[in-house]
């Protein structure tokens, strides 16, 4: 069972300890043979590869476009950004499009190569064009399974 993640980079009240421990029993109920994929970004993706890769499954990098590492403003999530890569397999899409419409492109991909998806998401609207909240549309739109975990009211609901 292949599953990817969409979330937020950051929100004021996140736990990330929380999340992590529910996407945790996510990764391990998934049973064996279960594959991670994301692309990376700061927050949720990194947080759940690093989970993924933990609980000892591979874990697939979907890189947008070339120079992609640039998007990584601080030292800690570059660090982090090149250490996970370093320990996934790459798809890189080589995007050409806007940034923004890049990253929406790269996570319908992303939707679209997995069995099941995670939404870590507050439930408000996208703070910009491809936000966690228009990721979860399209998983919507295109039934793929998804498990809702609430950062902020700590919560989980399966089939969102």
């Amino acid at each position: 069972m292949k599953i990817g993640i969409t979330g937020h980079q950051e929100r004021q009240g996140l736990d990330w300890y929380w999340a992590d421990d529910a996407v945790r029993r996510i990764v391990r109920g998934a049973g064996q043979g279960m594959e991670g994929m994301s692309c990376l970004a700061v927050g949720a993706d990194q947080h759940f590869a690093q989970v993924v890769l933990d609980e000892g499954c591979p874990h697939t990098a979907v890189i947008p476009f070339a120079g992609y590492e640039l998007e990584f403003e601080d030292g800690d999530s570059r660090d982090a950004y090149f250490q996970l890569l370093s320990r996934s397999t790459v798809v890189d899409l080589d995007l050409q499009q806007h940034r923004e419409a890049a990253f929406m492109e790269a996570s319908m991909y992303v939707v679209g190569q997995c069995d099941q998806m995670i939404a870590l998401w507050d439930e408000k609207p996208a703070q910009g064009s491809g936000g966690t909240a228009d990721v979860v549309q399209y998983i919507l739109s295109v039934g793929v399974p998804l498990t809702l975990v609430n950062p902020i009211s700590k919560t989980v609901e399966r089939g969102a």
